[in-house]
């Protein structure tokens, strides 16, 4: 089988120097009640026991790709283990050779382990869900398409990543409770600078289980690709260096309006055009009355925001808000983009 892939990139006239082979969430006691693999164990006590098969089939797979002079690529899994007490662990048997590993889990506990992998002398891409899973959805609004079980990923998640420092760029769970940095991450291993070479770049993912066609997986990954290109393509941003939180976080959002800026006065109306046109997602307008006046802002700068205060629907020959604007009713906004394309509608009252 890889001998045919081999001829399949040499046929395009390519040369095929890295296979994914997968490798991951192998669920757990998967194999116990299989009698060739019970068999199998009796004949290799040296593995130890029914997790550690997968270790194994990662390094029989290794065998197989390295006489064809291939990198071994994969998920986080096939470079790990599972210790004697059954977590998982860089497998030191693997350092050195022609592993790649792209690490996905960086949840909870699991925040660390790029740095753990590229510590231990991997090199990884890093492909973290809460910052590159193009897949979950933007909000938690319940109209918003897409997963959740890794939290919310918006255009901003991989804009604000910090690849030599995780810590200083994630502020919550999930689920959008605040991280406490003394407690939180006390523990967990921040990558050395001798390891800032092994990160090797970034990757963004999107799965497509609740995708229904192409225009649903643009909407998917813009203008989230936009922010991810912006942080893999400029690497480690200056403010990423800043120890002091608050002057850091200022610095960022110094940088994101002016990057925001940019993609809503240049980037989107480019991708109105560009091909035809892109489904990307439209930002739904942040509104507020307050003191008999209504104000109202969006993402990304350069969409135009239209409202009514009549029960209607927005549309695209509804009031342009401009500023803030006296009002006495319920309000509804959308944001339009070039093309007369709208956004979910936003209520206020």
């Amino acid at each position: 089988m890889v001998d045919e892939v081999i001829a399949m990139y040499e046929e395009a006239g390519l040369t095929l120097k890295i296979l994914h082979t997968g490798g991951d969430e192998v669920p757990r006691g998967v194999w116990e009640d299989s009698p060739l693999c019970q068999a199998f164990l009796k004949e290799h006590p040296e593995i130890g026991n029914f997790e550690n098969l997968q270790a194994y089939c990662g390094s029989r797979f290794f065998e197989i790709l390295e006489k064809k002079e291939l990198v071994m690529a994969g998920w986080e899994e096939i470079v790990m283990k599972k210790d004697d007490e059954g977590k998982w662990i860089p497998n030191p048997e693997f350092v050195g050779k022609d592993m790649l590993p792209y690490v996905w889990n960086s949840i909870y506990e699991n925040l660390d382990l790029g740095n753990r992998l590229a510590n231990a002398g991997f090199p990884v891409i890093l492909c973290n869900v809460n910052n590159f899973y193009f897949d979950l959805a933007y909000t938690h609004h319940p109209d918003e398409p897409g997963q959740y079980w890794g939290g919310f990923v918006n255009t901003r998640s991989s804009f604000d990543f910090i690849p030599f420092d995780v810590f200083k760029s994630t502020f919550a769970d999930k689920w959008g409770n605040p991280y406490d940095p003394l407690t939180d991450f006390a523990g967990m291993k921040r990558l050395s600078v001798r390891a800032y070479n092994q990160v090797l770049g970034l990757q963004a993912e999107l799965w497509s289980e609740t995708i229904k066609g192409g225009t649903m997986a643009e909407y998917y990954y813009l203008p989230k690709l936009i922010g991810f290109a912006e942080r893999a393509w400029t690497g480690q941003a200056s403010w990423g260096s800043i120890s002091d939180q608050e002057k850091r976080v200022a610095a960022m959002d110094k940088d994101w309006n002016r990057f925001a800026n940019i993609v809503g006065q240049r980037e989107l109306p480019r991708l109105d055009y560009l091909h035809g046109g892109f489904n990307y997602r439209l930002p739904p307008p942040g509104a507020m009355i307050k003191e008999g006046m209504l104000h109202a802002n969006i993402d990304f700068p350069g969409l135009v925001i239209r409202y009514t205060t009549d029960g209607t629907e927005p549309g695209s020959k509804s009031p342009l808000y401009s500023g803030p604007v006296e009002v006495n009713s319920k309000v509804m906004l959308r944001s339009f983009d070039t093309r007369g394309r709208s956004s979910r509608i936003s209520v206020v009252e």
